[in-house]
């Protein structure tokens, strides 16, 4: 069995992303939430909801992603 180094949850409005990302939280010790409203909103104010636009912001909560393995967290990712 491989090691599991993260979890990406992504999906439409209101399917329980952020629900079952802070449940995740709670259970796994030195993991870190990452949610794609508050990246959006404290690093990606610059960016619209353009197909471009939202491919730039999953390259950016990809990259937050591999900092926090990189310092050995959990990353618990919400799209």
């Amino acid at each position: 069995m491989t090691k599991k180094t993260g979890i990406w949850f992504y999906g439409l409005s209101g399917t329980g992303k952020t629900y079952g990302s802070n449940l995740l939280h709670k259970k796994i010790k030195n993991s870190i939430l990452i949610d794609g409203d508050i990246v959006r909103k404290y690093v990606s104010y610059d960016l619209d909801y353009t197909e471009n636009d939202r491919n730039i912001q999953i390259t950016r909560m990809y990259g937050l992603a591999k900092i926090a393995i990189n310092s050995n967290i959990f990353p618990i990712i919400s799209t």
